[in-house]
């Protein structure tokens, strides 16, 4: 069994001494070659950031604007009911000179984590303001700088740890309570992701352009498996309870892992069966909720494709979700906590929302003659001018309130039963292409559609 870390001491050196060996062993040597790319395929892994904004919005880069209830318009999509009924935006600070690249919650919901193409993560305090809302202190707590290039992935662990991968071909690691990096974990080219193992912190799995997945012993700064897909690997997560690894490429590709052995236990090519996106396209994001079975995967034919894991490890295709303008950029798809919800952001300048459980009103919005169910209902709302690089629907909702308005108070909508969710209250975090974060909360109960 792969045994908990350890968070007394964040110091690296503190960490390589107090904790135990890993009961994995290191792989025998093997001969890695780096993957020659020229420029144009690094930009395609990459998105594409050249995408210019048409204004800036902020020019001074510590301004923060909080309480400036705007009202978004709402597109209902293929939908009878419409959930998105009164959208505010509670916060929004200029957080990035240039695009936020990755924007991550740590588990707890209390730390969010940015980087832009200004190489420079930052740590945001998160909090329930007394009037009930979802807000960030406009300074950071955090500003860690090391990395001398892009920085392509960011992964919290429980203990408040945090992972930075990196085109300098490096993973470092660092704590919220320290300001330099607790470890470099050097790789021989480009890393494009990471992740914590979610039961063990002192494991980590990274992907490469040299087409490996790598997981790493953190306590003797070692790597202890390699695997790979044949692919740059654009993306990798851990499943919910740690069993299995998951690794993304470049072309659609999707390998399976047993974490405890790497053996390759399952694949999957993520594409269309027909058509011009019957060539596979870049994963982006393999994303995971409460539920182990359900499994939500991104790629860059502005498609986002729900799968059921099976107990042979065999994914199903549920559905497959449309409306997103995904072609160029890193977006990533995410579920809600209990996987009632899918959200993301989009390179028309939206945030799309689809509801899992009630998809269309009516039957012909779900186009069974393709061979498996197609969605195109949704909710959108124009959240920036540019592209909206990040969507996020925090890991904790805050509970219920009185809000103000013009002086008079305004209670809450009744909040819904345990065990399911609604978007009464939800809380949406985006950022965009001009380094904008924005907190924006649905105040509004369900309606029909008119």
């Amino acid at each position: 069994m792969i045994q908990s870390l350890h968070t007394g001491s964040p110091n690296f050196q503190d960490l390589s001494h107090k904790l135990q060996s890993s009961p994995l062993s290191p792989p025998a040597p093997s001969s890695l070659n780096s993957v020659s790319t020229r420029q144009s395929f690094v930009d395609k892994i990459l998105g594409n950031s050249k995408q210019r904004c048409r204004k800036t919005l902020f020019s001074d880069a510590s301004l923060a604007f909080t309480d400036s209830f705007d009202d978004f318009k709402v597109v209902v999509q293929s939908k009878c009911q419409r959930e998105l009924t009164a959208l505010k935006r509670v916060q929004q600070i200029k957080a990035h000179n240039g695009p936020v690249c990755v924007m991550v919650f740590s588990p707890c919901g209390q730390l969010l984590a940015s980087v832009g193409q200004d190489k420079i993560i930052k740590v945001w305090q998160c909090a329930i303001a007394s009037d009930g809302a979802y807000k960030i202190d406009p300074e950071p707590i955090c500003r860690f700088i090391g990395h001398t290039s892009d920085v392509l992935a960011l992964a919290w662990s429980k203990g408040k740890f945090l992972l930075s991968a990196s085109m300098d071909k490096t993973v470092r690691l660092w704590h919220v309570s320290r300001t330099e990096c607790l470890g470099s974990f050097q790789h021989i080219d480009r890393v494009t992701s990471v992740a914590f193992h979610p039961q063990n912190e002192k494991f980590f799995i990274s992907g490469s352009f040299d087409e490996s997945v790598q997981m790493w012993f953190i306590p003797e700064h070692r790597r202890v498996r390699i695997a790979h897909i044949g692919c740059v690997v654009t993306t990798v997560s851990f499943g919910p309870n740690g069993d299995l690894s998951f690794a993304g490429g470049s072309n659609g590709h999707v390998e399976i892992f047993n974490t405890q052995t790497f053996e390759h236990v399952s694949s999957l090519d993520v594409k269309s069966t027909r058509g011009k996106n019957s060539k596979g396209q870049k994963v982006t994001a393999i994303s995971f909720c409460e539920d182990p079975q359900l499994v939500l995967i991104t790629t860059n034919d502005s498609r986002l494709r729900l799968y059921r894991m099976h107990s042979n490890f065999t994914l199903t295709l549920l559905c497959k979700y449309m409306g997103l303008k995904n072609k160029l950029s890193h977006i990533q798809g995410s579920l809600s906590p209990l996987g009632s919800y899918i959200i993301a952001g989009s390179e028309d300048c939206r945030v799309y929302v689809w509801n899992r459980e009630r998809q269309s009103h009516m039957s012909h919005f779900i186009y069974h003659t393709h061979k498996y169910p197609t969605s195109d209902a949704y909710e959108s709302f124009a959240a920036s001018d540019v592209s909206v690089t990040v969507a996020v629907i925090p890991p904790v909702k805050p509970t219920p309130h009185m809000t103000e308005r013009g002086g008079v108070p305004v209670p809450s909508p009744t909040p819904p039963s345990p065990g399911t969710e609604s978007l009464v209250g939800r809380h949406f975090f985006t950022a965009d292409m001009n380094g904008i974060i924005q907190i924006i909360v649905n105040e509004g109960l369900p309606r029909p559609v008119k």
